[in-house]
């Protein structure tokens, strides 16, 4: 009788023992499980940030040699391995599901291989389809300016020098909108842009204020039109070497059509920048033709450069001279591509520049500089150059 009665007064606390014993175990699956979930949500987490960032390259290996020491594209009679080559890398993070930011790194050999930020800026995706981009970006005066170094984006070696070098710098900093309205089967891309920029040229420092504009793009089925319209004020050293760009107005317009079917292609783009005082105004344009069948694209382009008011720079006529900023080009490109492998293509391609007519041509080992009394150093054309032509090879890739 005692020991049952022993025994029943050790039932609960035997209860209370086991209940513990139950709690622990509950409380040592629980802190498991939530470790599991961890882990997991770890994983998920590191999954969820390397699929919202992305890597992207490019790169161009060119050799090339030209007929004569003009230094056209920047070849001379000598092999070159600079002038067309260049890597690119380009890194996109998804901050949200409208937000990005995008920086593109790219080394050029014509600079040495100097890496150099191209792209970083953020953009803001909004619900209608419009984006909002602020930081460095791609001065959007051509119709190549997005990829303009990816070589493999475009058929030809490389894009026109006439109309491509109008500007000496391809970035700016400031903010764009690119804003698609859709008419029928087409859209319309309105894209306005302000900022600034600035370059270093022949030791002194150009800068390009309040540069404001706009492009307006059609796509429609095969065919791409193209306007653009834009403005700044430029700014330099009033006693430098190019005082001449100091505190004028600048402008540049462009306009550029292409038909694309898949099997050949129509491409002309033509421009027109323009400057207060005597710095000189040019007008330019390239037409481009090619086919494609199975891995090769055949193609030529001809395009022209003329400077438009040398009126204004004839002084020198009675010297017997031509002042170096007078320009007259034609140029003649002929190629092939091949499409080789998938993301590769190698291009072969023979470009002659003629018909300076008396100019330098825009080539700089045309120009030269006098001492003229109360005029002071004034650049000249030396007429060492008629003419160019330089052979070169380009291998692009995309990856």
């Amino acid at each position: 009788m005692k020991q049952t009665i022993t025994w029943l007064a050790l039932l609960p606390w035997a209860a209370l023992s086991v209940t513990a014993l139950a709690d622990e175990a509950a409380d040592a699956r629980v802190t498991k499980l939530e470790q599991e979930l961890a882990e997991v949500k770890a994983r998920q987490d590191a999954s969820s940030w390397t699929d919202r960032f992305k890597v992207n390259g490019f790169a161009s290996v060119a050799v090339g040699t030209a007929s004569n020491d003009a230094g056209f594209y920047g070849y001379d009679e000598d092999a070159e391995w600079l002038p067309d080559s260049v890597l690119g890398l380009q890194m996109t993070f998804n901050v949200n599901e409208q937000t990005e930011a995008t920086v593109q790194l790219q080394a050029r050999g014509a600079d040495d291989w100097d890496p150099k930020i191209e792209w970083a800026f953020l953009a803001y995706t909004f619900d209608n389809g419009t984006k909002l981009r602020g930081g460095k970006l791609r001065l959007p005066l051509y119709m190549y300016s997005d990829y303009l170094e990816v070589g493999y984006a475009y058929p030809f070696a490389r894009p026109s020098v006439d109309v491509y070098s109008l500007v000496p710098f391809s970035s700016y900093t400031g903010v764009d909108a690119l804003i698609p309205v859709a008419i029928g089967d087409s859209t319309l891309t309105f894209q306005p842009f302000v900022g600034e920029a600035s370059i270093n040229s022949r030791g002194t420092y150009v800068d390009f204020k309040s540069m404001l504009g706009m492009v307006a793009l059609l796509e429609y089925g095969n065919y791409t039109l193209r306007g653009i319209h834009g403005i700044d004020k430029l700014e330099s050293d009033p006693n430098g070497p190019l005082s001449i760009l100091n505190d004028i107005d600048s402008g540049f317009t462009g306009v550029a059509a292409s038909y694309d079917n898949g099997d050949y292609f129509i491409i002309a783009e033509g421009a027109r920048i323009f400057n207060e005082g005597a710095y000189r105004d040019v007008d330019s344009a390239y037409l481009a033709l090619g086919y494609r069948f199975d891995a090769f694209t055949p193609y030529l382009v001809v395009g022209q450069s003329k400077s438009t008011d040398d009126d204004k720079r004839d002084g020198l006529a009675a010297l017997g001279l031509r002042s170096s900023l007078d320009i007259r080009r034609t140029t003649v490109a002929a190629g092939l591509r091949w499409d080789f492998m998938p993301q590769l293509a190698l291009k072969f391609d023979v470009t002659r520049a003629s018909g300076f007519d008396g100019t330098t041509g825009g080539m700089a080992s045309n120009e030269g500089v006098i001492n003229i009394p109360g005029a002071g150093p004034t650049g000249i054309n030396t007429a060492t150059y008629d003419d160019t032509t330089i052979y070169s090879i380009v291998l692009d890739a995309v990856f």
